[in-house]
């Protein structure tokens, strides 16, 4: 398997654990810092993102190399879409219009 392909596995797994961490841990309610909490998860903003962006950049790169990694961009695809899409959830909820 090559290691580019490993790598944004190891990246997506990461995202996803992060993101049950912080359902798990506000019961799955909508708080007024979910959005933003969400979103912070995607951000290089240590050195565990950093390493997740730099194997999502280097996917986004050799995607057209292989099926393989065809496969795993889109599989990344949907992760981005699915995160906007929840984001978008808390933005029409009376918890984020609060907030505006």
């Amino acid at each position: 398997m090559p290691i580019a392909l490993v790598s944004v596995e190891w990246a997506v797994g990461q995202v996803r654990r992060r993101f049950d961490a912080l359902d798990a841990a506000r019961g799955g309610a909508v708080t007024p810092a979910a959005p933003l909490e969400i979103l912070e998860q995607l951000l290089p903003l240590d050195a565990n993102r950093r390493v997740e962006s730099e194997a999502w950049l280097a996917l986004v790169g050799n995607a057209h190399l292989g099926a393989d990694l065809r496969e795993q961009r889109r599989e990344i695809d949907r992760l981005i879409r699915h995160v906007r899409g929840r984001v978008g959830n808390m933005q029409k909820s009376a918890v984020w219009c609060h907030m505006t």
